[in-house]
């Protein structure tokens, strides 16, 4: 589906209104402070981290806050062949903190024909002192046309601010000098807005560095949004790439799999909001995916002659009402690995089997979501890649996920197999695990199994509570030739085991070069205290572990000096 398709609602004709969307974003475990302005029913969310718009008269050179000024900024109605129309914009940081801003176009309207010959111009270099406005264009770059640039435009104009500094951005729109009779009398059947939207930037020193800020994200700010299942599957039956699809809070019942195409990003209601703030909070608003059907809930399946990609949920919960399978499932049957997976801020509930299935990824990020009450496991991270197909090495992400319920796992609730290339493990909170006693050598609460392909796994910061096995390692090698360390775990907290608190065992099964694995600064608090920290033989001679600042109740346990060899 184009991106004009996607826009059903016709609101208001001939003048076209420049809105500022207004949002507060929470981060991942922690918060960053965000912040947006509205012009059009005004209302401001802001903290320290506070953005306005200003629009220049072009009459008297002064310049009018769209902060308190709620009217729209085009509302010419007599356009032609060849009509300019220039704004100057400014962008002000009015808060003590650094941000990054973005804008782009959005509508919520089918727009008319018209928009196709309705060219966008940006010049993101314009000053104060462009007053008079130029209409000539020089230094400006046309960007597309409307149509083609609705909801793109945040890829061309975007800059940072410290405090107190301001940027100057120009927009024009000009009606092609080409339209011919046909686009006498039309207007553009809706609105659309431009958003602008700041995070804060990662600039000012604060007690984690000043990285802190780097991963802090954007506000969403949805728009045409779907209310009903029939209109959200139709919109899942024509979407094409670069969609998104909002939903929001509500009940959305399904009864056959989900199928999500290449591209597709899904919003819930609380898309951005880590999913343990809301996952159990009956006030909270919820965008529900009910399903009753068999099978998957979700799948993010590549079949033969197909290339997925770029694919996002955010924000929405998948009840399995026990009748699914999987809660969201992602692999291929041909072709290359999937890349750029994010299942985020996503809460899944009620499956006969895995919450999530991640196989078949390259660089797949799973986090800040919330599984319970599911069979075997929570997240699987399997069969996955390090390099992408650009060549570029990448690293998956299994962080900041609340795992609570897991029952029978022959795996672990948390498992990374099979794999090659980094993976990071942190930030979960994994609790109430109870192994299938039938075959139960690779379970876990976080489990690493069969890796000898390449790459470092990290397993860090992660709390596990009430579990049979904590942190297992079963049958791993040197899984990549350079390095002398292959997994390093640190910085974990288990409370509560009953068969072992940190354990490896069969390490080098296949006899590869070197295999070394870390294990330290861990914290065990146990009324079992046997086999806290329970390290077997491996099946080849070259393999180490060394253990270092691990304490059972508060007491070191790392045996033989820390170091133990084959």
């Amino acid at each position: 589906m184009s991106k004009k398709n996607q826009m059903r609602k016709a609101l208001i004709t001939s003048a076209v209104a420049f809105t500022l969307s207004v949002s507060s974003f929470v981060g991942t475990t922690f918060a960053w402070f965000t912040d947006s302005v509205t012009s059009g029913n005004n209302r401001i969310v802001a903290g320290s981290l506070q953005v306005d718009l200003e629009l220049l008269d072009a009459k008297t050179g002064s310049w009018s806050s769209l902060k308190a000024n709620r009217n729209p900024i085009y509302t010419y109605t007599n356009w032609e062949p060849g009509h300019t129309d220039v704004k100057i914009l400014r962008v002000e940081n009015e808060g003590t903190l650094a941000l990054k801003w973005k804008a782009k176009f959005v509508s919520e309207a089918e727009l008319t024909k018209l928009a196709n010959v309705i060219d966008v111009y940006v010049n993101p270099s314009v000053t104060e002192l462009s007053y008079p406005v130029d209409r000539s264009l020089v230094g400006y770059t046309k960007v597309g046309t409307l149509a083609e640039f609705i909801n793109t435009l945040s890829t061309t104009t975007y800059g940072t601010l410290a405090a107190g500094e301001k940027a100057y951005l120009g927009l024009a729109l000009q009606m092609q000098t080409s339209a011919g009779n046909e686009y006498q009398g039309l207007d553009l059947g809706g609105f659309f807005d431009i958003q602008i939207v700041a995070a804060q930037l990662m600039a000012e020193d604060d007690s984690f560095g000043n990285d802190f800020d780097a991963d802090a994200p954007y506000p969403i700010v949805p728009y045409n949004p779907v209310a009903t299942t029939e209109e959200f599957l139709e919109r899942l039956e024509s979407a094409e790439a670069g969609d998104e699809i909002f939903l929001t809070e509500g009940e959305f019942e399904i009864t056959q799999p989900l199928a999500i195409p290449s591209g597709v990003t899904i919003y819930g209601a609380q898309a951005g909001n880590p999913a343990i703030n809301w996952a159990n909070n009956q006030a909270a608003d919820k965008t529900v995916i009910s399903y009753t059907g068999n099978g998957n809930c979700v799948n993010i399946q590549q079949g033969s002659g197909m290339v997925l990609s770029d694919i996002v949920i955010d924000g929405v919960m998948i009840d399995g009402n026990t009748t699914a399978d999987k809660g969201i499932y992602v692999k291929k049957s041909s072709g290359n690995a999937l890349e750029g997976i994010k299942i985020l801020n996503t809460a899944i509930v009620n499956t006969k089997n895995d919450g999530i299935d991640a196989t078949n990824t390259c660089g797949a990020v799973i986090e800040n979501n919330y599984v319970s009450n599911v069979v075997d496991n929570a997240i699987l991270l399997a069969s996955y890649k390090g390099v992408n197909q650009a060549g570029e090495k990448v690293t998956a992400y299994v962080r900041n996920n609340y795992v609570d319920g897991i029952s029978s796992t022959t795996n672990g609730a948390i498992m990374v197999k099979n794999g090659a290339g980094d993976v990071v493990v942190s930030g979960n909170i994994v609790k109430n695990v109870s192994d299938n006693p039938s075959d139960n050598s690779k379970a876990g609460g976080i489990s690493l199994y069969d890796l000898y392909e390449g790459g470092v796994i990290i397993v860090e910061n992660n709390q596990l509570e009430n579990v049979m096995r904590g942190i297992n390692l079963y049958k791993i090698s040197n899984i990549d030739e350079g390095n002398t360390v292959c997994v390093i775990v640190r910085n974990n907290t288990i409370r509560e085991f009953t068969a072992f608190g940190i354990g490896t065992n069969e390490l080098n099964v296949k006899k590869k070069k070197h295999t070394g694995v870390t294990i330290t600064d861990n914290k065990i608090i146990s009324q079992i205290i046997d086999n806290a920290l329970l390290v077997k033989a491996g099946t080849g001679r070259d393999w180490k572990v060394t253990a270092s600042g691990n304490t059972l109740n508060g007491v070191v346990v790392n045996s033989a000096n820390g170091v133990f060899e084959g």
